[in-house]
């Protein structure tokens, strides 16, 4: 891959990067503002217990995805950006379009689904 494709791609990364960051920080702190709240019946509670939830799961996925973007962004430092980790093989350059933090290229990750 060329200087100037991979240049874009760390750009992107920097950028999905960024934006996860700013919503793993919003979600942690929503759930904090929904467990200060006061619960002035049960029904209330449950319904705060739930949206908590769904906060906190919200933040889950975001750090999950957080960390495929520094891991392709230290692909990128090493030189192994493009790679897939399980064959070896090159990951298409739209596959990387779409998804700039992927692992596996197309039948790898299809392999892993069990598609």
């Amino acid at each position: 891959m060329d200087k100037k494709k991979l240049a874009n791609f760390k750009h992107k990364l920097e950028d999905v990067r960024n934006r996860l960051s700013g919503g793993v920080k919003k979600a942690l702190q929503d759930s904090n503002n929904e467990v200060k709240g006061g619960v002035p019946d049960i029904s209330d509670e449950a319904s705060r217990t739930y949206a908590r939830q769904v906060i906190l799961n919200l933040g889950e996925k975001e750090r999950d995805e957080l960390k495929l973007v520094e891991l392709a962004l230290s692909k990128i430092s090493e030189g192994t950006y493009g790679t897939c980790d399980s064959c070896e093989g090159k990951i298409p350059e739209g596959r990387l379009e779409a998804v700039p933090y992927t692992r596996y290229c197309v039948q790898c990750q299809n392999a892993k689904e069990g598609h």
